[in-house]
């Protein structure tokens, strides 16, 4: 109902520059992302406050039905990195979110060797921390 009232900003940010769409896939709400993606007027790529989108967020929780939906729309970028230079790739693989990884790999514009600012890419993040699934799934 709230998304029909017209003085409703979907992409108002709180404090910390969280939207309704970053908070949602953190926490898991898989039906509350597919609505807010049903409006033009949200951008699926808008970073918070630290620089991390809604899509970085949910990889590095391990939310994989809230990974899949943004990861369905065209204009989203699955691999816009922080200002550390992570991507929700190589956030998953550090989190060792095996499901994660192979969906994000399963998008053919994901690029399993973007570096971050220390030259350390998803392979070598997941060998690092002994991720021996993903570093199979990543070698694949």
């Amino acid at each position: 109902m709230l998304l029909e009232q017209g003085n409703v900003n979907p992409s108002t940010a709180d404090e910390n520059g969280k939207t309704p769409l970053f908070i949602a896939p953190c926490e898991g709400h898989e039906g509350v992302v597919k609505m807010l993606l049903e409006r033009r007027n949200v951008n699926p790529d808008t970073a918070n406050g630290d620089g991390e989108t809604p899509l970085f967020g949910a990889a590095c929780e391990g939310r994989e039905g809230v990974v899949k939906t943004p990861l369905e729309r065209n204009d989203v970028n699955p691999n816009t990195a922080n200002p550390s230079g992570q991507t929700p790739l190589s956030m998953a693989a550090r989190k060792g979110r095996k499901r994660v990884v192979k969906i994000l790999l399963g998008r053919s514009d994901v690029n399993p060797n973007t570096a971050d600012e220390r030259g350390q890419r998803p392979l070598f993040i997941a060998a690092r921390k002994g991720r021996e699934r993903i570093v199979r799934i990543l070698l694949e």
